[in-house]
C-alpha cells in the first residue's frame, strides 16, 4: 500500500510540475516548453510502470494520458513559436516525438 502512495505522490507531484509550466499565457520560452514537455514523457513513463506494477488504476492512467495528450497538442501549437533555429526546431521535434512514444507506451499499457 505504502508502494501505491509513493507512485501515486510522484505522479501528482510531476504532473503538478507540467500543468503549472504549461498554464502561461504567452508562449514561454523554448527551454521551459521543453522541460514542460520532457515532464510530461517522464509522467507518461511513470505511470505505465506504475500502472504495470498495480499501483495506479486504469482510469487514473488514462486521466494522466488525456491530460499529457492535450499538453502535447498545445506544445504543437505554441513551441514552433519559441524555436529560432534548425537546432531549436530539432530539440523541439526530439521532444515531442519521445512524448508521444511515450503516450503511445501507456495506451498499450493501459489497452486503451
Amino acid at each position: 500500500m505504502q508502494a501505491f502512495a509513493m507512485g501515486t505522490l510522484r505522479i501528482g507531484a510531476m504532473l503538478a510540475l507540467a500543468l503549472s509550466a504549461s498554464a502561461c499565457g504567452s508562449p514561454p520560452p523554448l527551454d521551459k516548453q521543453l522541460e514542460a514537455v520532457s515532464s510530461w514523457t517522464a509522467t507518461m513513463q511513470l505511470a505505465r510502470d506504475e500502472h504495470g506494477s498495480g499501483a495506479i488504476t486504469t482510469t487514473y492512467a488514462t486521466q494522466l494520458r488525456d491530460a499529457a495528450l492535450a499538453a502535447l497538442e498545445e506544445s504543437k501549437q505554441t513551441i514552433g513559436q519559441a524555436a529560432h533555429s534548425k537546432t531549436d526546431s530539432s530539440y523541439a521535434a526530439a521532444a515531442l516525438d519521445s512524448l508521444r512514444t511515450a503516450i503511445r507506451a501507456l495506451n498499450a499499457e493501459t489497452g486503451s
